[in-house]
């Protein structure tokens, strides 16, 4: 049975398809790091810092006053989130066929080229999510030039979300790495476990994911007594022997081979976001460090509507969280022009929660 040009532009319908679409890309981290923790109204949230208690109650004689204790502060963060909005035009034939279709299969096949558009659509706003975390976690920040395209560096970036990270978390974190792992003498398990135990004596969350680049690796597979203790395993062992990879459990951390991650950059070149010798630390996403807010944007339900009034016209949208899409006929020339967009933010709420090292000083 045809359907009506409202049932396949309409915005639910295609907010469906653009939601639904598994992306292709290669995600070299967790799903739980895009996980939704808040929804705003809008492109503008705020959350709150405190500080929490590391220090034990104080002794008191029996029966003495109660000590008084001063109580932590909270500060308010705003956060203006990342949006985009783009459109494009399909082929005048696939609105023919749409309107005014042979045979329903015919129909069909003009169906089948929209969810292709919007498929591709969802490409490149799933790209843009990703490359967006991948950046706030491996390098403390995310840049923009002033076409809004996202950048690897902050060398000609209009706009900048700096998250903050303080140098003992960079790369060799305060001289905790002293010997380049490049050696194969170098105490590569010594240096994790006193990453591991600064993370704590910090009050961090305790670190569980390492996302390292391409020497990483052959560095561990190399080093004498990071391979002694991976040998003595068999289950490491053999995970390493097959893969190539640092095997998962190698001094209590999850690794992932992070050196694919990259974006496209202005020129349409692909830029690394991580370096061959870096190292990134994180404990496991939770609210306080690590945050994804979603924003929403209004689409219209209505395909080519005319109102009788401003506030008929507002009770034909809706209000989408994150990602979104729907289409409309435009006149000049005639066809279907489609929308997708999406409204959203990866947080860094605690970047001293994260090591970005350097393991070669």
């Amino acid at each position: 049975m045809a359907k009506s040009l409202q049932e396949i532009l309409g915005a639910r319908n295609m907010t469906g398809v653009i939601k639904d679409v598994e992306s292709g890309l290669p995600r070299p981290i967790p799903d739980s790091f895009f996980r939704v923790t808040s929804r705003v109204t809008g492109d503008k949230a705020t959350y709150f810092k405190a500080r929490g208690s590391r220090e034990s109650a104080r002794r008191g004689e029996y029966g003495s006053p109660a000590k008084r204790v001063t109580q932590k502060d909270m500060a308010e963060v705003g956060v203006t989130l990342i949006h985009s909005f783009e459109n494009q035009a399909l082929n005048p034939l696939t609105l023919q066929a749409l309107l005014n279709p042979a045979t329903d299969a015919f129909q069909d096949v003009a169906i089948s080229e929209v969810d292709r558009q919007t498929m591709e659509f969802k490409q490149r706003f799933e790209n843009l999510r990703t490359s967006c975390v991948l950046s706030a976690l491996f390098k403390g920040a995310i840049w923009f030039d002033s076409n809004g395209n996202q950048q690897n560096s902050s060398s000609s970036a209009y706009l900048t979300i700096d998250f903050g990270t303080q140098a003992n978390n960079e790369n060799q974190a305060n001289g905790i790495i002293d010997t380049t792992w490049a050696s194969n003498t170098a105490d590569i398990i010594g240096d994790l476990t006193a990453l591991k135990k600064t993370q704590r004596q910090n009050g961090r969350p305790p670190l569980r994911h390492a996302f390292y680049g391409a020497n990483i690796s052959e560095y561990i597979a190399s080093n004498t007594a990071a391979a002694a203790l991976i040998a003595g395993s068999p289950r490491l062992a053999e995970q390493f022997y097959t893969t190539g990879e640092i095997p998962n459990g190698f001094c209590g951390l999850e690794w992932h081979p992070a050196y694919e991650a990259y974006l496209m950059d202005s020129s349409d070149a692909v830029a690394s976001l991580i370096g061959d010798d870096a190292l990134i630390l994180t404990p496991e996403p939770n609210g306080s460090w690590w945050k994804f807010i979603e924003g929403s944007y209004m689409v219209p339900r209505s395909v080519g509507t005319i109102y009788a009034d401003a506030v008929a016209a507002m009770n034909d949208v809706d209000l989408v969280y994150g990602t979104f899409a729907y289409g409309r006929v435009s006149h000049d020339p005639v066809t279907v022009q489609q929308y997708a967009g999406d409204t959203f933010m990866p947080v860094l709420a605690d970047p001293n929660a994260v090591f970005v090292l350097d393991v070669t000083p």
